[in-house]
């Protein structure tokens, strides 16, 4: 089937490559106008900046990498290019020939203050072939009121329709019923692992140093592969290629500086640093266990950019932070991420861009803890990816947008190396064998206007998975139970698996102001993560896929409609969604899965199904912004050796989720900002009744997740006041500055982080359920700066 698939979709590109040499034939008396609009300050090209024709009533919009291309007849025109939040750049034309234009459009300071800058055209979410994509500025993620004043990319998020937080304050996030680690999270194209610092509650991401982000929810473009549910594409400013620029920002818990701005006239440059300091204030605490407790975390990221030519950019960017936890002598833990990028982009003449890609991405954990001589041990792992790719982007004509790329990853894991700290040690050493693999995939796909009405976009990826020696592969009955064992060399592709992936999308508009989409998504994940924890901690394993265990693949079809109102300032839309997931994995109960040369045996395979409705309305007003969501969703599994092989909750089912997100600029100084959240409480598996065994009391459980903690609610409020200028004080007169004052969880809401069961110490036969809870009413103001 998909082989036909592919012949098919290659016999289409070919005809349109005819097609397209007919009509440079016919229609060569037409001079073709042609060209590149970008940001006057960053270089940046616009994706779906305006080229409008006033005699002819008619224009075209840029594609993602900032070009437009259409014909004229000779003789004289006036075009108007025009992007929201920029000032609009009329132009004279006096067309006799052929000509390409490059145009700068400068930032509308008059407007900016009251509209949030979207790199998008003002119907974008009616003419956009995928479904269920979310795009956020770092203005309006900055509106947000968050947890302690910090701006938080991934807090944000999951506000958004089909997104929850995986726990209270956690940086994992679930999309529409996926694993946390079912994510492919890019910055700057560079994957990230662990997106979190301090145990999750807090991203690695400085808003100052972020650009922008893209959220797919299940409709994944096709050039990318390797998870299942969705990908966060996070992208890294570049610096101000006009003037040099110091901004910044102290809160209560952490403080931020960016320093940007031009090299030369083609080179651009961004260094932004950020440093926590909970631990500071530590001394000053009386308990004697805290005072000398360490708990931090740093994070540094850098950006060059440099203009070759006007065909030819080139960027280096790179990302290193590293969290400190040391709650007292016993026990010391460091762990963080690093990555490096470099991007080559070339455009060959005004209808073909190439993108060349290379990255390395590192996450490593130290640990150590020792309560005593005899108990002490060390911990280490790493993980690390050297990727390649190579993107192709040709407007072939007004009509085609083809695509078309290949990539390869080669993925080390090193679990873990244990070993003793002293000789008084009860542990022996032990090393968990490094494990290599390579993951490929090749793309190509076609965005198709058929009509003015309707767009289709089809495409097909190929991926393939290598496991590679040296390794010691274990096998097992059907018990799981461990028979013997397979000892692969060194460089040997002792196992291969692969996957069609075809993607397929449709838009079709209804009148001005409506459309209906549809489309259908294949995504396959080669990587699978061990954690007991359903918020992600630092400690958690990536294992891959082998003989034992089978790539984990998804269906996903979603259908929706949407509606503009008001001149596109009230956006709303619904959309629905199924999806299915085969050789879903799970651990079988009281699953060992640190430290276990033989993990293959804890796992579990099954089924996964998810389907629900998501119902959004989002405002684009001049004073007034946000949105307001509701998710009504399921996610249940079915895994023939857990929960006597009856369906059961997925652990991040989460029924009703409702989401309300406001910003109201009240004047130029003062804008107020609120969000509610609701959602459905987690599933979780209670321990129902208890027997006594000689003297031990044995739990006795429910089925699993049969129970849910209590439903999840709570209110923030924020207010941001830009600081007064002062004219008379000539040092200080270009320092803008602005204050923010918020509140997390303002109606002192006791959300259950986790329930437990302990020992009344009154009765010791009894127990009792003790309810943990996180963050109260908890207020906090900063300060930001820009100079």
């Amino acid at each position: 089937m998909y082989k036909k698939y592919l012949f098919l979709l290659f016999i289409n590109v070919g005809l349109l490559i005819m097609a397209n040499g007919t009509e440079e034939t016919t229609g060569a008396s037409n001079p073709e106008v042609s060209g590149k609009v970008f940001d006057s300050a960053s270089g940046e090209p616009l994706v779906g900046a305006t080229i409008y024709v006033v005699e002819k009533k008619r224009g075209a919009a840029t594609n993602l990498n900032g070009e437009f291309s259409f014909k004229l007849p000779v003789g004289k025109y006036k075009l108007q290019v025009s992007f929201i939040g920029y000032s609009t750049k009329s132009i004279e034309l006096n067309l006799q020939n052929d000509i390409s234009l490059d145009i700068a459009l400068v930032l509308d300071t008059e407007t900016i203050d009251d509209v949030i800058v979207s790199a998008e055209r003002n119907d974008i979410n009616l003419t956009r072939t995928e479904m269920g994509v979310e795009r956020m500025e770092m203005e309006q993620i900055k509106s947000i009121p968050t947890l302690m004043g910090e701006t938080d990319v991934i807090k944000s998020i999951q506000l958004l329709p089909g997104v929850q937080a995986t726990s209270e304050g956690s940086s994992g996030f679930s999309v529409r019923g996926g694993n946390f680690d079912q994510n492919l999270i890019l910055f700057d194209q560079a994957s990230v692992y662990n997106a979190s610092h301090l145990l999750g509650f807090f991203s690695i991401f400085n808003n100052d140093a972020v650009e922008n982000l893209e959220l797919y929810k299940g409709d994944i473009p096709v050039m990318y592969g390797g998870r299942l549910s969705s990908l966060l594409d996070i992208k890294m400013k570049n610096g101000d290629s006009e003037k040099l620029h110091l901004t910044g920002g102290i809160g209560l818990i952490s403080s931020r500086a960016t320093f940007e701005g031009p090299l030369s006239e083609n080179t651009t440059f961004l260094v932004s640093g950020r440093r926590s300091y909970f631990d500071l204030f530590f001394p000053l605490i009386p308990d004697e266990e805290i005072k000398d407790a360490k708990l931090n975390f740093w994070d540094v990221n850098g950006k060059l950019f440099h203009r070759i030519n006007n065909k030819n950019t080139i960027t280096f960017s790179g990302y290193i932070g590293r969290d400190v936890m040391e709650p007292g002598e016993f026990m010391v833990s460091k762990y963080g991420n690093k990555t490096a990028t470099i991007n080559y982009t070339h455009t060959a003449g005004d209808n073909f861009g190439t993108k060349l890609i290379a990255y390395v991405t590192e996450y490593d954990n130290t640990t150590t803890m020792e309560f005593t001589e005899e108990s002490g041990f060390d911990w280490k792992s790493k993980m690390r990816d050297l990727c390649f790719r190579f993107d192709n982007t040709w407007t072939i004509n007004n009509w085609n947008t083809l695509k078309f790329g290949i990539s390869t990853t080669h993925h080390m894991f090193y679990p873990g190396v244990f070993k003793p700290t002293n000789s008084m040690s009860i542990y022996n050493k032990l090393e968990l064998q490094h494990k290599q693999s390579l993951e490929s995939g090749i793309y190509l796909s076609n965005e198709q206007t058929v009509t003015d009405k309707l767009t289709l976009r089809y495409g097909l990826r190929y991926s393939v998975f290598n496991n590679i020696g040296p390794e010691t592969v274990y096998n097992f009955d059907e018990h799981h139970n461990n028979t013997d064992s397979i000892r692969y060399n060194s460089f040997n592709l002792f196992n291969t698996y692969t996957g069609w992936e075809p993607r397929v999308g449709a838009v079709y508009r209804i009148g001005h102001f409506s459309s209906v989409k549809a489309s259908y998504a294949r995504t396959v994940q080669y990587l699978h993560m061990a954690s007991n924890s359903t918020g992600g901690t630092p400690y958690d394993i990536w294992i891959t896929s082998n003989p034992n265990i089978k790539p984990q693949y998804c269906d996903q079809v979603s259908a929706g409609f949407f509606r503009n109102f008001l001149g596109n300032t009230i956006e709303a839309s619904v959309e629905l969604y199924y999806k299915n997931v085969q050789n879903s994995v799970d651990f079988k109960d009281f699953a060992l899965l640190y430290f276990n040369e033989k993990m293959d045996g804890e796992l579990r395979v099954g089924e996964t199904k998810a389907y629900g409705a998501e119902f959004m309305v989002r405002l684009n007003m001049e004073k007034l912004n946000g949105w307001v969501s509701y998710t009504r969703s399921k996610t249940e599994r079915i895994i023939p050796e857990i929960n006597n092989g009856d369906p059961y909750r997925a652990g991040y089912d989460k029924p009703n989720d409702i989401s309300i997100v406001l910003n109201y600029k009240l004047n130029k100084r003062i804008a107020f900002s609120l969000n509610w959240v609701y959602a459905t409480g987690n599933p979780m598996t209670l321990e129902v009744a208890n027997y006594w065994h000689g003297n031990e009391q044995i739990p006795i459980y429910s089925k699993r997740n049969a129970y849910r903690m209590p439903d999840y609610h709570r209110l923030d409020v924020a207010m941001t006041m830009q600081a007064k200028k002062n004219g008379n004080r000539t040092k200080l007169k270009r320092l803008e500055g602005e204050w923010n004052f918020s509140i997390y969880n303002l109606y002192n809401r006791h959300n259950a982080w986790t329930i437990n069961f302990v020992k009344d110490e009154i009765n010791p036969s009894q127990k009792y359920a003790e309810k943990i809870y996180l963050f109260p009413f908890m207020p906090s103001i900063s300060y930001n700066f820009r100079f």
